[in-house]
């Protein structure tokens, strides 16, 4: 081309807009191809099978680290200035180098995913809040002096101001690393040092490199190590734990005492001691004292060679009859088939082995109900009655319509005992049809024209296996036709397939042969922590240990951690280490391995797991959060061989995401301490990590807040000081697991509920106690041959409301509200307190397991009681109690067996000879006996349990109620007063000074009662010195045992979490002083004077953080509360759950009320100030001690003092620093002002009449006075005989009885008459019947009071309607409906109507003549003369 013509172009080109905005790309040149995911799978799969892909040196098999081609991009793009540390790209690229279009390859390149930045981790500040702290910035750099250059930057801010780290920081800070510098500083580790050359020069980083050149003798080529290798090998990865004098020196301090508000001393004025504010390390100290871990263990074979079938030499497992020995753990259905996980002894390997066994061949079961008569086509009864052959040819036609290829059927005699109608209840009968779980399901509920039910369409393989043979669970079982596993299906080192269930079988105990004992097992801890990627918005993991307990018995007493353990940490930075970091890191004991990214910490923990191959999982909050963590990071990122978390083999994520978790871990049982099952067995208030280390482990754990992980991985921090604290806090998480579920004994206690049920070790260590309830019966009635009602899901039973709904003509389901279910049957009865405080001994008589002795004492079971029919009435129909002559019962057989087992267990324990470990298994052992026998009763009041039946329940509960009305008859025939009783106990006064005494007193009591019942037997529960009896199931006592003292409280508002410490501190003060047994002076004096001493400790700010915490549970998910902008504990959720973090339904919330941002206070507490203590020590956000002092403090202390003399509730008020004036309670004729209250119509009786003079009626058999009272608060002066005398029993006269009523009533009337007038100056109390010309003014002299009626016309007529009352017994009867003694009170209102209808007419006649009941409206608007008015209407 010429130079003109390329001149002519130039210049065309700058006319069009330059050069490069006229380009245009070609299409026709392709770069690369594009490939599917299967495509993708096969080349990657293919490389890796290359000989020169991994170098397996280490005994972990495969391990990926992490470094494929695509991953380079997400790396520090500083590390690859240097060539010596660079590693050669491998040539296998994502995306196969075939074809790929010019365009295609630069609009992919516009969308790489940037380089992992710091600020995507840390905590988002709100627009509002940066521009007040940049607004704030700017005038201060007004108001101060300008300067060009800043010598000292400042502190980073997203460190928190916590005095944990402060030796740390004033150690190793240098203001040169401030991370607010433009200069980032790269880590000083050799693996990272290529990075420094990329910094400026400056004195800080000549200081580094000279300190990298100083330890390059540790290691020749430290970074081609970590990136070409894994982390570890067989010989290091589990290090034994040594003693390291500079990590002593550094971690193990002492833990301050942490003292509450503290009694007050008679002699001195009370104080508070204050903690100190230093955050405890004593918690570090644990991996000091963890016992050596055990030698390495040799290389595990990762292929598994699959034999041929057929031959016992196939395997080692075989045994000289060809038989296998497997002991079974957990389970998983597989399509009609079950896969039972376990151990088994290899004697080749010499060790215990994972195994599974795939049970094929299991048949479904069906039972058909035929019809007395056939139904025609419309579905009305014929005549004709139903053959056998007629209900055989229905089924065979639903078999071909159903397409249904094969099954057998034959008619066999069972019975059915449920609730199930038109089901004969005794032995017929029944079709059985078997066919495969290969073959299509029948629908639930299906019937015909000649059977009206089917049971078992719905039954799983699981249940039918384990019932059918009689598998009480986890144990030794016998195979006797298994072959090895051609295909393997899992990750078990031995598998085996059996295809006839009925060659398994179980070892029995009487069995010589059978193994004694099950086989030790393999547990590892996890423990990992998370970080918020709020640019991605997702979890990321950055920390994560895993440590190992091989082959240990678990009901070995000795602790976990003197036991020998093996682990590994992992740790992986978030864009770069801090200085020192990598080194520091492995000099630790034990070691921390440093990754290079989230994957290869990733894959780490699976390769662990695939070693170690443990048989339990054991973690705090495992399911919810590390396993939900680890399982979706292990999807997002693609590592291979992912199922390995658990034993089934799996190339799908499941797609279900309820359950997708255990799907996942299969064959791996997982103890989850925050489970249900875990919060069953640990007390605890929050089930806080931290709470049960320091409640039950008797250690104080710090607690770091997951919003700050970023700041304590930040690569700008001067030391690793931090970063080494954090993840050694992760460590020390592993071994409290460990030593939690140790303490409580939840995996050898569950294992025994297993066993005891016949149901799965799984489902137990979930909480599963109704399936234990349901597992139990279903083997009971497997042996009785009887039919079993099918289990039914919810969306099962929402279908059969339906379909009811719809045979009855309604357009849906009737719900709750609509009546669609009665209320729930009556419960145990509870007698009304008597309230105060009860200086003579009580004994509490308590009967041992009412309920199931109820059970067994009238023989209560399905197949005794004949349930009657409901009529949808309201009131409850009881059943009759079955006859003397009937059989023994299932369930009353099944618990007289349970209690007859631990009653021979508790006599073993007696054994002086027995060991430790003995002896704990023994006890864990009647432990689980007496469980599973008292919650039998719950499988019959469930609605959601399988073998719910209202109607024995509700007769369970009513013989309670029965039982405990006649006790309290007994005490009192026997001068023994009742102060209060509950379900199953009775407190008893024994009026006894002495406690000697007060035994004889129980002794006696006890025969009386157990002389009466054959199964049913009373005991002394206690006796307590002092009672402070409050209302109902609230009260607080000294309790004597052993001549040893101590305190029981129950009920009271310090035993509830949504109540603070501090308040906790305050009442359980309180309650000494009350129960302490000093005069009422002293007692009220040192109550005052301390309650002045908290508050001045409130208001000074000298009371820690940590005491105004108030916890709340959450009943439901934070998002299904409609008013969750009032509730504090759901608002502060939601937040939580905002910034990532993790909360459903069944955590407990942790907040604190702080003042609103205006810096006021509210007395009620607005949800919107509840904050975590987190925020708090962030934020600097102060307490609101106005709230505390008034809601927290205050109630709990008035409720205490409410029977007290010498103080009130302004007086408390007044000592805490508040108003009194706010608390002040109004007195009876404290004034006549007028006054707006509440109709007194509306009040309760209790209210209304509490100044009402009390009925005595004297005995004319023993001349004894006796009070009689309302039948609702007391019913020992009415039996059903009539009115009795407590003290001679006789029946008192109704003529005796009427005319002292009669007499009370003239007496009331005369008192009103007499019109005695008081002042109502209490310094006064002038009484006079003058009045004086100056209307309500007092006539004494220098008294400003003013007089008013002693007894005023209100009093005369609430005192009549008082006596009305009490024999008004159809009233009565309605007030009961609503308390636990209804049945009683029934009872002696119906028996004594003669003589409430003669007492009550007494009082009538006395009430229609009282004026104040009669409002006569013609003398209100007489002066309206409406009759003389004229009244014109409009046309």
């Amino acid at each position: 081309m010429a130079t003109r013509d390329k001149l002519r172009e130039l210049r065309e080109a700058r006319e069009g807009g330059g050069r490069a905005k006229q380009f245009k790309i070609s299409d026709n040149v392709d770069i690369y191809d594009q490939v599917d995911e299967d495509g993708y799978k096969s080349v990657y799969n293919e490389r890796i099978n290359k000989p020169d892909f991994i170098q397996d040196d280490d005994g972990l098999g495969y391990l990926d680290n992490g470094l494929d081609d695509y991953d380079w991009s997400t790396q520090n793009p500083a590390s690859g200035d240097d060539d010596d540390v660079k590693p050669k790209r491998k040539p296998q690229n994502k995306k196969v180098k075939q074809k790929e279009s010019l365009g295609a390859f630069f609009a992919r390149s516009q969308t790489t995913n940037p380089s992992p930045q710091m600020s995507s981790y840390r905590k988002q500040v709100p627009e509002t809040q940066a521009d007040d702290f940049m607004s704030n910035l700017l005038s201060g750099l007004d108001d101060s002096s300008t300067s060009n250059t800043l010598n000292h930057p400042p502190r980073r801010q997203a460190i928190p101001k916590s005095n944990l780290f402060a030796k740390h920081r004033s150690h190793d800070e240098n203001p040169g690393y401030s991370s607010q510098s433009n200069n980032p500083v790269s880590s000083s580790d050799p693996p990272y040092s290529s990075d420094l050359d990329l910094a400026p020069p400056s004195s800080n980083s000549t200081h580094l490199r000279r300190k990298f050149d100083e330890n390059a003798s540790i290691s020749s080529s430290p970074t081609k190590k970590l990136r070409n290798h894994p982390p570890s090998s067989s010989d290091n990865d589990f290090d034994p734990f040594e003693d390291n004098s500079s990590v002593k020196n550094e971690v193990k301090i002492e833990p301050d005492g942490i003292n509450s508000l503290n009694s007050v001393d008679d002699t001195k004025k009370p104080s508070i001691d204050i903690p100190n504010n230093t955050a405890p390390k004593a918690w570090l100290s644990v991996l000091d004292n963890i016992a050596p871990s055990p030698p390495p263990s040799p290389k595990p074979d990762d292929h598994v060679d699959f034999k041929r079938e057929g031959s016992a030499t196939d395997s080692p497992l075989y045994d000289d009859e060809g038989c296998v020995r497997f002991y079974w753990l957990d389970y998983i259905e597989d399509f009609g088939r079950v896969i039972l996980f376990g151990k088994a002894f290899d004697p080749d390997a010499n060790k215990w082995q994972s195994t599974s066994v795939s049970i094929e061949g299991i048949q479904r079961n069906l039972f058909v109900t035929p019809r007395p008569f056939k139904l025609d086509d419309d579905g009305n009864q014929t005549d004709q009655p139903v053959e056998q052959m007629d209900v055989h040819n229905e089924m065979q036609d639903i078999r071909k319509a159903s397409k249904i290829k094969s099954w057998a059927a034959k008619f066999v005699k069972r019975s059915y005992a449920f609730e199930e109608k038109d089901i004969p209840h005794q032995q017929s009968d029944w079709l059985k049809v078997i066919y495969g779980f290969n073959e299509p399901h029948l629908p639930l509920g299906l019937s015909g024209k000649t059977f009206s039910h089917i049971f078992g369409t719905n039954t799983s393989p699981f249940e039918l296996f384990v019932v059918k043979r009689q598998i009480m669970g986890p144990c030794w079982l016998k195979l006797e036709d298994a072959y090895v596993t051609q295909k393997g299906t899992t990750w078990c080192k031995h598998q085996f397939t059996v295809t006839d269930p009925k060659t398994v079988q179980h070892f029995t105990e009487s069995d010589a042969e059978s193994p004694k004992e099950p086989p030790p097992l393999t547990i590892m801890s996890l423990a990992t922590r998370t970080t918020v990627n709020h640019t991605a918005n997702c979890r990321e993991l950055v920390a994560a240990t895993a440590r190992v307990w091989s082959d240990i018995n678990i009901e070995d007493p000795t602790p976990p951690e003197q036991q020998p353990s093996s682990s590994i940490t992992l740790v992986r930075p978030i864009v770069m280490y801090p200085p020192g970091f990598e080194m520091k890191a492995r000099q630790q004991k034990p070691k921390i391995e440093p990754m290079r990214n989230e994957k290869a910490v990733l894959s780490n923990v699976l390769a662990s797991v695939q070693r170690h191959d443990p048989d339990v999982l054991v973690g705090h909050d495992l399911m919810e959060d590390s396993l939900e963590t680890l399982l979706n990071r292990m999807h997002e990122m693609k590592i291979p061989n992912w199922s390995k978390m658990g034993r089934v083999r799996r190339d799908k994520w499941p797609r279900a995401k309820f359950g997708r978790n255990k799907l996942i871990t299969s064959g791996r049982l997982i103890c989850d301490l925050s489970s249900d099952a875990g919060k069953g067995m640990i007390s605890s208030t929050t089930w806080s990590m931290t709470e049960m280390v320091g409640t039950h482990l008797g250690t104080q754990r710090e607690d770091i807040d997951p919003d700050d992980t970023s700041a304590y991985l930040d690569r700008f921090s001067p030391s690793p000081d931090r970063m080494i604290h954090f993840v050694k806090h992760c460590e020390v998480d592993a071994v409290f697991n460990m030593a939690l579920a140790a303490k409580v004994q939840i995996l050898p206690l569950t294992r025994q509920l297993t066993n005891l049920a016949g149901n799965s070790w799984g489902r137990t260590l979930t909480g599963g106690r109704a399936e234990r309830n349901e597992f139990i019966l279903l083997h009971e009635f497997h042996r009785q041959k009887t039919i079993c009602p099918d289990k039914l899901s919810k969306f099962d039973k929402k279908a059969a409301q339906l379909e009811a709904a719809a045979e009855n003509g309604e357009d849906e389901a009737p719900s709750k509200k609509k009546g669609g279910r009665k209320d729930k049957f009556k419960g145990g009865l509870v007698f009304e307190p008597k309230k105060g405080l009860w200086d003579k001994y009580i004994l509490v008589m308590d009967f041992n397991s009412l309920y199931p002795s109820i059970i067994q004492e009238y023989n209560i079971d399905f197949t005794t009681v004949e349930r009657p029919e409901d009529d949808g009435e309201d009131e409850e129909k009881i059943p009759e109690v079955p006859p003397p002559g009937s059989g023994q019962g299932v369930l009353p057989k099944l618990i007289a067996t349970l209690v007859n087992r631990r009653k021979q267990v508790k006599g073993l324990m007696k054994d002086k000879n027995a060991t430790t470990a003995k002896l704990m298994q023994l006890d864990i052992r009647q432990m689980a006996l007496k469980l599973t026998a008292n919650s039998m009763y719950g499988c019959l009041g469930f609605e959601g349990s399988r073998f719910y039946a209202r109607p024995l329940a509700a007769l369970t509960t009513f013989k309670g109620r029965e039982i405990l009305t006649h006790t309290r008859e007994l005490a009192e025939s026997m001068q023994l007063d009742v102060v209060y009783g509950d379900t199953d106990s009775v407190f008893i006064n024994s009026n006894a000074y002495t406690y000697d005494d007060a035994l004889k007193v129980a002794s006696e009591f006890k025969k009386y009662v157990n002389e009466r019942y054959k199964l049913l037997e009373i005991d002394l529960d206690g006796v307590f010195k002092r009672l402070l009896l409050l209302q109902k199931k609230k009260y607080a006592a000294i309790k004597m045992a052993d001549g040893v003292e101590t305190t029981e409280v129950k009920g009271l508002d310090m035993k509830r979490r949504e109540y603070s410490q501090l308040s906790k501190n305050t009442s359980q003060y309180v309650l000494d002083q009350i129960l302490s047994g000093e005069s009422t002076e002293v007692v009220v004096e040192q109550i005052h004077e301390y309650l002045g001493v908290v508050s001045e400790s409130i208001r000074s700010g000298k009371v820690p953080l940590e005491e105004y915490i108030i916890n709340k549970r959450l009943g439901k998910d934070p998002e299904a509360y409609p008013d969750s902008k009032s509730q504090p504990h759901v608002l502060l959720a939601l937040r939580i759950k905002k910034r990532g973090g993790a909360v459903r339904s069944g955590d407990v919330v942790s907040y604190i009320f702080c003042q609103s941002p205006d810096g006021s206070s509210s007395k009620t507490g607005k949800a919107e100030n509840a904050h975590s203590i987190d925020e708090i020590r962030r934020d600097g956000m102060s307490v609101d001690y106005e709230y505390y002092l008034t809601s927290q403090v205050l109630p709990p202390i008035e409720r205490l003092c409410d029977n007290i003399e010498g103080t009130d509730r302004a007086r408390l008020a007044e000592c805490l620093g508040l108003d009194p004036a706010r608390f002040q309670t109004q007195t009876m004729g404290a004034s006549n002002d007028k006054e707006f209250h509440t109709l007194e119509s509306q009040m309760s009786d209790k209210e209304r009449f509490r100044h009402a003079e009390r009925l005595v009626l004297r005995c004319v058999g023993c001349d004894e006075q006796n009070e009689f009272g309302s039948l609702l608060d007391d019913t020992k002066h009415m039996q059903t005989r009539g009115i009795v005398c407590q003290n001679c029993k006789g029946v008192l006269p109704l003529g005796s009885v009427a005319t002292q009523l009669e007499i009370k009533l003239r007496q009331c009337i005369a008192r009103y008459y007499e019109a005695t007038l008081v002042c109502n100056d209490q310094a006064c109390g002038n009484t006079t019947r003058m009045m004086g010309v100056y209307g309500k003014r007092c006539l004494a002299p220098n008294c400003l009071g003013s007089m008013s009626y002693a007894y005023d016309d209100q009093m005369l007529y609430n005192q009549l309607l008082y006596f009305a009352r009490l024999f008004d017994a159809d009233r009565i009867m309605t007030q009961a409906k609503t308390g636990g003694n209804y049945d009683e009170i029934h009872l002696l209102c119906e028996k004594n109507k003669p003589t409430f209808f003669t007492l009550h007419n007494t009082v009538a006649k006395f009430l229609e003549r009282n004026a104040r009941s009669v409002v006569s409206l013609a003398d209100i608007f007489s002066f309206m003369n409406l009759q003389q008015r004229r009244w014109r209407v409009a046309v």
